[in-house]
């Protein structure tokens, strides 16, 4: 097996909840796959770990500045720019993978200065990042700050040598719109090794990890049926959807639930809103937990909840919580927005057409009756996670990805 030299560039630290979850497994994976990695990472974290990171050949952590607005971008580009080129010369660098836009402008740089080593670039842009903060009213699109971001996209799109998204929804609009036919769509995948060292061994009943989790309410939890959102609240994801789906079904279908949320910030927003929609502070809870502790929460309860904001940039997303639900046999209700209804089957979940209360009690009564233990649920779970979302799969598609620029 003929090793290949990766630099892989990101704007997200490997430090971060992000980067544990959806940047280390595949480095790790596609090291045992022939592929060597140097990697250079902005990271918020102050200190680089010692140990942890064998699979990497070499890490160049540098710190994520922001305080100074566009001047801190431009000094990141240059400390990207530095490190990279001296890494391409030092290592003979064959691919620069490049995570988001940042990164592969870096990486195009890099490329167009060593033209003579034909170095490739894979633009993994993630989703439409102008659009994303467009759509939630931080750039306004006449402005100069979305126009140059927007041109420079146009620029990444034609001169990388292979992109990644993550929807089909993403690719279908890039091919029409750019006549682009060198796009995979490799989704949020779910690092099952991961999950099984920080899951609760599978002889722990439901009941008994509920006594263990929530031993600290003073509301008894262990017979409720639980709702769970994972992840932020605001910005792309409807918080006010979400409350107002759980007070629907508290109200009319299941007295007996509760809505649990692991969310990253605005703990207060959420306790606020739920005030306002008439949710008793009982029938709720508001959690921060470690990385490594969501497995556990997602195995004690019955059902997960997973709205995106109906906006353009959003046919481009792939939320990680939704591979995670179906790894751990969680029915889940979601939205009509990017892959959902082409990977959310009838067996494992339901995905709604519209946010009202008709749609939200037809979900429901969907979820309810799906049985995590019958053959339909474990033939379309095993299918999803075999050809999508399990990051064996993800793994393989970008190692198809680096044999095949290599050999243009």
């Amino acid at each position: 097996m003929k090793e290949i030299n990766v630099l892989y560039i990101t704007y997200n630290g490997l430090l971060s909840h992000l980067g544990q979850s959806q940047i280390l497994p595949y480095i790790r994976e596609l090291k045992n796959k022939g592929n060597v990695f140097f990697v250079i990472s902005f990271e918020k974290e102050d200190h680089k770990p010692k140990s942890g990171f064998d699979y990497i050949r070499y890490w160049k952590f540098l710190r994520y500045t922001y305080r100074f607005g566009v001047v801190s971008k431009i000094y990141d580009i240059f400390c990207g720019l530095f490190w990279g080129f001296f890494l391409c010369i030092k290592n003979e660098i064959k691919i620069i993978h490049c995570r988001s836009y940042l990164p592969t402008l870096i990486g195009l740089i890099i490329k167009m200065l060593l033209f003579h080593k034909s170095i490739k670039v894979v633009f993994d842009m993630r989703g439409f990042l102008p659009d994303e903060y467009a759509d939630i009213g931080h750039w306004d699109k006449k402005k100069p700050i979305y126009k140059i971001v927007k041109f420079f996209e146009k620029r990444l799109l034609f001169y990388s040598d292979h992109i990644v998204i993550l929807t089909h929804a993403g690719k279908n609009y890039l091919e029409k719109k750019y006549n682009l036919k060198k796009i995979t769509t490799i989704p949020c995948c779910v690092d099952e090794l991961r999950f099984k060292r920080t899951a609760h061994s599978v002889d722990v009943s439901k009941k008994d990890l509920r006594k263990i989790l929530f031993k600290k309410f003073e509301n008894n939890l262990i017979e409720k049926k639980i709702f769970i959102y994972i992840g932020s609240v605001g910005t792309w994801y409807p918080l006010d959807k979400m409350i107002e789906f759980f007070k629907v079904i508290k109200t009319n279908e299941e007295k007996n639930s509760f809505f649990l949320l692991l969310v990253n910030d605005l703990e207060e927003k959420v306790t606020t809103l739920m005030s306002e929609y008439g949710v008793s502070p009982q029938d709720f809870a508001v959690m921060r937990v470690s990385g490594h502790e969501v497995m556990s929460y997602i195995q004690a309860v019955d059902y997960g909840i997973a709205f995106i904001k109906n906006i353009f940039s959003k046919i481009a997303s792939s939320p990680i919580k939704n591979g995670e639900f179906i790894f751990a046999k969680i029915p889940i209700v979601c939205n009509d927005i990017g892959d959902n209804t082409f990977l959310i089957s009838k067996d494992i979940g339901y995905v709604i057409k519209n946010f009202d209360e008709l749609e939200y009690i037809n979900g429901f009564n969907h979820i309810r009756r799906i049985d995590p233990n019958s053959y339909e649920y474990t033939k379309s779970r095993e299918f999803v996670l075999q050809k999508h979302l399990g990051l064996s799969e993800g793994v393989k598609r970008y190692h198809h990805i680096y044999e095949k620029v290599i050999a243009c």
